[in-house]
């Protein structure tokens, strides 16, 4: 847009020309145009909130503050804003000093987490898990470390449950894991083996005991041909008759001149049977 003062002046040095009539008339002012309004982001005041007071005495907040104001200023999305927030309220954490600033957000800068888990502005940096071997790796790691002292930010399992294991997200309210590995809950029972297990809700870990087998009843096998046979069915002794032909008896009867002797096979019952 031209400005007014520029428009007036071109005016005056105007040269005449018959053949340009229109040159003749006064171009219309042009309105100056209203001044910007000015832009003050509420959420870069945060930056300045008296929550981070102790964190501006370590690192000076006014960088941070103008890189939020241009953001919110000038960038489309306006949750971009967000990060130059993010940046400062990490490298307080990392001078230990942590706090829950997304509360004053107003949920602009809402961190989500899966429905298993919770935020926490100063949660720890090491994480442990059922995993026993992993966790003392960490702790040996951890010796003299300042770095794991520290807190950051994100999304945890709640009080009372821990991380099933280092590369899982499965939060657990105890340690109990199934035979194929998968996580198990208080008053689960299975069968392991020849062993029913549980997991127990005192030790909070799986305790197994041989799995008891019912008292059987005596047997006697007294059809020709049958043996008793002691089998191991779903991890219990069972003793059951069943027919060995090789034992059969020889037949023994003898028919009148005329009849013959007839061989009978039958399903109910383990020898052959003869009539004549």
């Amino acid at each position: 847009m031209i400005h007014p003062l520029c428009s007036e002046m071109a005016y005056d040095w105007r040269v005449e020309n018959k053949n340009k009539p229109y040159c003749e008339n006064r171009p219309p002012p042009s309105p100056f145009p209203s001044p910007p309004s000015p832009c003050n982001p509420v959420i870069c005041e945060i930056i300045k909130h008296e929550m981070f007071k102790k964190c501006h005495q370590k690192i000076p907040p006014e960088p941070f503050y103008k890189a939020c104001k241009f953001d919110a200023c000038h960038m489309p999305d306006s949750n971009i804003s967000c990060s130059s927030l993010e940046t400062y309220a990490l490298m307080c954490a990392e001078a230990s000093i942590c706090f829950d600033w997304r509360n004053l957000t107003n949920g602009q800068c809402a961190y989500k987490c899966p429905e298993n888990k919770v935020y926490k502005p100063c949660g720890p940096t090491i994480v442990e898990s059922c995993n026993a071997g992993y966790n003392n790796k960490l702790k040996e790691q951890c010796k003299g470390g300042a770095a794991c002292s520290g807190t950051m930010e994100g999304c945890f399992c709640p009080e009372g449950k821990i991380l099933f294991g280092p590369d899982s997200n499965t939060c657990v309210s105890s340690c109990c894991a199934g035979p194929a590995g998968e996580p198990k809950q208080i008053g689960d029972t299975w069968k392991s083996g020849c062993k029913q297990c549980t997991c127990d809700k005192d030790t909070l870990s799986v305790v197994c005991q041989p799995i008891v087998c019912p008292t059987q009843k005596p047997i006697k096998c007294t059809q020709d041909g049958e043996v008793l046979v002691n089998q191991t069915v779903n991890c219990c002794q069972e003793l059951s008759c069943e027919c060995d032909k090789n034992r059969c008896s020889s037949p023994t009867q003898m028919c009148e001149p005329g009849f013959e002797l007839k061989v009978q096979v039958s399903n109910e019952s383990c020898c052959p049977v003869y009539s004549c």
